[in-house]
């Protein structure tokens, strides 16, 4: 669990679409890939609404291995998270805190 963020203002979902996942400022606590089942994935996280947003993490899970990244501190997304799917992606978990 991230340092400095009480677990019960602790958010968490999981998405099976690219897109606008959080439209708010928040801090990203963790992110966990999983990809399908034969294929390797690449998900890109940007803080921002759209793909014109900066690059934040670029995530990969390998076949039958899921990506897990518990950050230590958590990472702040000024904008919001937006994530697309650069190849095979399947769905993702996050845990994250609003700012507001």
């Amino acid at each position: 669990m991230c340092l400095n963020v009480e677990a019960n203002k602790l958010i968490s979902k999981l998405f099976s679409t690219e897109g606008l996942v959080i439209p708010k400022p928040c801090w990203l606590c963790s992110i966990i890939i999983f990809p399908a089942e034969v294929l390797s994935s690449l998900i890109r996280v940007y803080d921002g609404w759209d793909t014109t947003g900066k690059i934040i993490l670029d995530l990969s899970g390998n076949q039958y291995k899921a990506d897990i990244v518990i950050l230590r501190h958590p990472i702040f997304f000024g904008k919001g998270v937006f994530v697309e799917f650069v190849s095979n992606g399947y769905c993702y978990f996050v845990q994250y805190r609003l700012l507001f």
